[in-house]
């Protein structure tokens, strides 16, 4: 018998009526439903309507000076790279790319040193590649008719080799912090 843990609990999801799966969804206006490659256009619409706002014209806030720390401005080593990788939670969903905290994980030393020469390359022209910010935006129901786009919310997946070089960056600055503390 096959081990399948994920099979079981999908189909137990299924079977007790938590897993909702929406084949079709109003269409911008809430009146008529759309299917199939129609509901990718209502969600493309509803998503940038909703995060593509002007931002708010409040009184600006008064600045605070932030307090100077001693930043390492050099590239990540190899070291520094293996370490943030480790750190990744397994399990979780990949970006556009498809590259997962388990397959960053398995790399070669190989792969670990060509990863650490793009990401040192990246730190020093200062430009991350167009495609490391794009994301997936996946609509997960909230509550309410699940063929109503706004009963929805959308949550970001980011490419993992985007979030291992957040870390290294946040890593930097934690250090730098506790350092100067």
């Amino acid at each position: 018998m096959e081990k399948n843990t994920q099979k079981v609990y999908r189909l137990l999801r299924t079977y007790s009526g938590k897993l909702k799966r929406c084949s079709s969804i109003l269409d911008g206006q809430g009146r008529d439903k759309v299917h199939g490659e129609e509901t990718l256009d209502v969600w493309r619409s509803y998503f940038s309507d909703l995060l593509n706002r002007p931002p708010p014209t409040s009184a600006p806030l008064q600045q605070v000076q932030a307090p100077d720390y001693p930043i390492s401005i050099d590239p990540s080593t190899e070291q520094e790279v293996m370490k943030q990788i480790q750190k990744l939670k397994n399990r979780k969903a990949p970006g556009d790319d498809n590259l997962t905290a388990e397959i960053l994980k398995a790399l070669p030393p190989s792969g670990i040193r060509d990863l650490t020469l793009t990401l040192q390359q990246i730190w020093e022209t200062e430009k991350v590649p167009d495609s490391w910010r794009m994301a997936v935006v996946v609509p997960l129901h909230k509550k309410g008719s699940t063929t109503s786009a706004a009963n929805y919310r959308g949550i970001s997946l980011l490419r993992t080799t985007y979030k291992l070089l957040e870390r290294i960056i946040v890593d930097q600055i934690l250090k730098s912090r506790e350092a100067t503390a």
